[in-house]
């Protein structure tokens, strides 16, 4: 699922798409990754060029509700 650029500020309403394996979140404005945990099949999350990281470490916890993750992209946040 492809959303760069949108204005995306928050995560959310992705809950219907259980078998979702990539997601694409690049250039919007996010603060924090979160509500993923109902994506238990995602391989594949792509957060570049948000501003992820602002509070610290706390804005990554989301991570560890996705088991299958394997790929990664969060570089270029602020």
């Amino acid at each position: 699922l492809y959303l760069q650029e949108n204005v995306i500020s928050k995560i959310e309403n992705l809950h219907f798409l259980k078998d979702l394996r990539i997601l694409n979140l690049d250039d919007n404005c996010l603060t924090t990754i979160e509500n993923l945990s109902e994506l238990p099949l995602l391989e594949t999350l792509q957060v570049k060029r948000n501003w992820i990281g602002v509070n610290g470490l706390s804005d990554v916890q989301g991570l560890l509700d996705l088991p299958e993750l394997s790929v990664l992209d969060i570089q270029d946040n602020k």
